[in-house]
């Protein structure tokens, strides 16, 4: 899923920052395109841009993201990892290489070991890092958690009142796959987007 920009009514642009659920995609392609004929995908939108990259290109104009429980991002790229080979072979590995979850976690929060993102960011990159540029930050921040609720400002920005399709199925009790060796690994890696969004294990 890439970012996106509406230019009317409201001049609004989405960072996606990656693993933040299948819910946002769901509402982008299933509501907001839907229902608004300027919702375009640029180019430089595809690779996960953050807020400098927007300015550059979009200087004016609101902007909006999705922030997700950190542990329930991690889960979520591992799934990804095990199910999409081109994240394998980016890192020289094979499926049967892949460790199992917290084993890899392990691994995950070492700063020695590499495992390679293609684009601006890597594992380390926060959630922060995607929607602060000097002195500014995003104009709204969802939560993947209570999406519904918080979109209710993108519907009044796009001067929209379509429902929303459910999104109600894409629940998961991310605490059952990790260890607390493992939890801790992730919050390791993390902890200052656990601090700054108030989340918990």
């Amino acid at each position: 899923m890439a970012s996106f920009n509406v230019s009317h009514p409201t001049n609004l642009t989405y960072i996606h920052i990656p693993r933040t659920g299948m819910a946002i995609k769901t509402l982008t392609f299933d509501w907001v395109q839907r229902h608004n004929p300027t919702y375009r995908v640029d180019d430089w939108m595809i690779d996960h841009p953050n807020l400098q990259m927007v300015k550059q290109h979009i200087p004016n104009g609101k902007v909006f993201t999705v922030v997700r429980n950190p542990w329930m991002r991690v889960w979520s790229l591992y799934r990804k990892i095990s199910r999409e080979g081109y994240w394998l072979e980016w890192n020289r590995m094979k499926p049967t290489n892949l460790k199992p979850f917290n084993e890899w976690l392990e691994d995950y929060a070492n700063p020695d070991w590499e495992f390679k993102f293609p684009r601006w960011f890597d594992r380390f990159t926060t959630m922060i890092e995607f929607m602060e540029y000097g002195n500014q930050t995003v104009d709204y921040i969802l939560r993947a958690e209570n999406l519904v609720e918080d979109f209710q400002v993108i519907k009044d920005l796009l001067e929209c009142d379509e429902p929303l399709p459910d999104i109600s199925m894409f629940v998961d009790d991310y605490r059952k796959y990790y260890t607390d060796k493992g939890a801790e690994c992730v919050y390791k890696v993390y902890q200052q987007d656990i601090k700054r969004f108030n989340y918990e294990f």
